[in-house]
């Protein structure tokens, strides 16, 4: 598999992308074959949203004939075993130190907030650690506790 011989190439790589349930085309067999994907491939950070028309797209013309409960149900679907996986792959990093880009500081606290190269801006979760910063430093962060989306760190020397 692709993705496989990716992550046996390049140690640390970490594999994001998005996902469309609903589109009109989708059948019941399309979305089971798209579940058991995610499953093999266990992404990293997933999104995964509901289809909606567009105007001016080549699907306008297909319509909407999924039903939104539908869309939605696959949606939730696809996000829950998104979390199990991420959660897994997440707590798989507690103990492990990273650079951090600090986007957020809490002084009174000594709370620092950011993300790591794990993390895309705007999109996916957060390192939170106990530590002192100024936003826009690079920093240390050893991994001490995970969710899943967010890890919690400790900043290091």
């Amino acid at each position: 598999m692709l993705f496989r011989s990716m992550r046996a190439a390049i140690p640390g790589l970490v594999v994001r992308t998005t996902f469309i349930t609903g589109y009109p085309t989708e059948t019941d067999e399309a979305f089971e074959h798209l579940y058991a994907f995610i499953q093999r491939v266990r992404f990293d950070h997933l999104g995964v949203f509901s289809y909606s028309p567009e105007e001016d797209t080549p699907a306008q013309g297909l319509g909407d004939p999924i039903p939104t409960e539908v869309k939605n149900a696959r949606r939730e679907a696809l996000m829950a075993l998104q979390e199990t996986i991420s959660l897994e792959k997440n707590q798989a990093l507690i103990g492990k130190a990273f650079p951090m880009l600090v986007e957020g500081v809490d002084k009174a606290q000594q709370v620092i907030v950011g993300r790591t190269y794990h993390h895309a801006p705007e999109v996916d979760g957060l390192v939170i650690a106990q530590g002192i910063a100024q936003v826009g430093d690079m920093t240390n962060v050893r991994i001490t506790g995970a969710m899943e989306h967010d890890l919690f760190g400790q900043q290091i020397s």
